[in-house]
């Protein structure tokens, strides 16, 4: 096995969306499209920008990882606080199932400090820290913040007028 270190393996077919080898491995990019991401069993299964990814094709992927006892990668910045991502980001005890790491923009040596900060001065707050520092804001079209719904939910009938 060492052998083969250094050795690049041949392509045999490549397109825009599958790239094989003669070695047997294969790598097919699949749309946010639950019907079509199904019939195939994963030795390993890389999902990019996971907090874009709809609920319905996480479900649909989520049985291919019990045949071949897969592995799931996920990659993502926050987008909100909706959906599956959010869901397992958020539930510590489901996290920490995960092995998860956290790299905010500023300590990616890849990024140039003084482009992330004229990004910084020219985007919406809420909209750079989500993209570049990690943070799970509320929807960016919801009417009021989550927080501010979480509140008012949580309102006991002390609050309740006496008359409705």
């Amino acid at each position: 096995m060492n052998d083969a270190v250094g050795r690049p393996v041949k392509v045999i077919r490549q397109s825009m969306t599958e790239l094989a080898w003669e070695n047997g491995s294969v790598v097919k990019a699949k749309a946010d499209a639950p019907k079509s991401a199904r019939g195939f069993t994963p030795n390993i299964l890389i999902i990019d920008e996971g907090a874009q990814v709809s609920d319905e094709l996480y479900l649909a992927v989520k049985p291919m990882m019990v045949l071949g006892n897969a592995e799931m990668m996920i990659l993502s910045t926050p987008y909100g606080q909706v959906g599956w991502f959010f869901e397992i980001w958020k539930d510590k005890t489901i996290l920490n199932r995960w092995k998860t790491f956290e790299v905010n923009a500023y300590q990616c040596p890849r990024i140039d400090k003084a482009t992330l900060e004229e990004h910084r001065l020219t985007m919406p707050p809420r909209w750079f820290d989500q993209e570049y520092m990690l943070a799970f804001n509320s929807a960016v079209d919801a009417v009021f913040p989550g927080d501010i719904i979480d509140r008012a939910a949580r309102l006991d009938d002390a609050y309740l007028p006496l008359e409705l």
